[in-house]
């Protein structure tokens, strides 16, 4: 289960991850941290938009590894949410290696979409509360709560990212301990 921040954990970032962003108009949200990974969306690009006779929102999440993972450090998804059978698909996404290029992108056709049920307790199903329940936000609103989920905006994807993705550990050393070499001898 991903672990979502608490109020007290995040308020300290809140003033300094909402400043103003001077090149983008995304509105990022922090959703979810786990052991290994950070998830945001961004609420900007939310929209309804009608997918295969059923209203759906449409929104742009990404995540970051704490280490790469087959060369992919960060991902970008663009995502429909259906809120009424509490279900997603993936529309398009967008994966990038470290330095910040993009490694592959894909887009499915909204007709060949594969809808999955978002099981409880999961990333997935804060990222289809945050939303089904975002469309609301004021613009000077900071932070929203529903459910078990505590959602915090988070300004710059690339600042956030690199506040609230957790480090990778350290490497531990692997030498033998120290000290004369000890022959096995068999028994007969």
């Amino acid at each position: 289960m991903p672990k979502l921040l608490t109020l007290i954990a995040s308020a300290t970032f809140v003033g300094t991850l909402a400043a103003p962003q001077l090149a983008s108009a995304a509105e990022w949200w922090l959703v979810a941290t786990t052991n290994d990974s950070s998830h945001f969306s961004d609420r900007s690009s939310m929209t309804t938009v009608r997918v295969a006779g059923k209203n759906v929102v449409r929104i742009w999440n990404a995540y970051f590894n704490s280490t790469t993972v087959d060369g992919i450090r960060s991902v970008k998804v663009q995502n429909y949410y259906d809120c009424a059978d509490r279900s997603s698909a993936q529309k398009s996404y967008i994966q990038y290696r470290p330095d910040g290029t993009s490694a592959r992108s894909y887009t499915e056709g909204d007709y060949t979409l594969r809808w999955a049920p978002m099981a409880p307790g999961t990333i997935g199903e804060a990222n289809l509360e945050f939303a089904c329940n975002a469309q609301n936000v004021g613009a000077d609103q900071e932070s929203l709560s529903v459910a078990d989920n505590f959602f915090l905006k988070a300004g710059d994807l690339e600042t956030a990212a690199e506040l609230f993705t957790p480090k990778p550990p350290s490497p531990r050393a692997t030498a033998p301990p120290a000290g004369p070499a000890r022959k096995t001898v068999p028994k007969r």
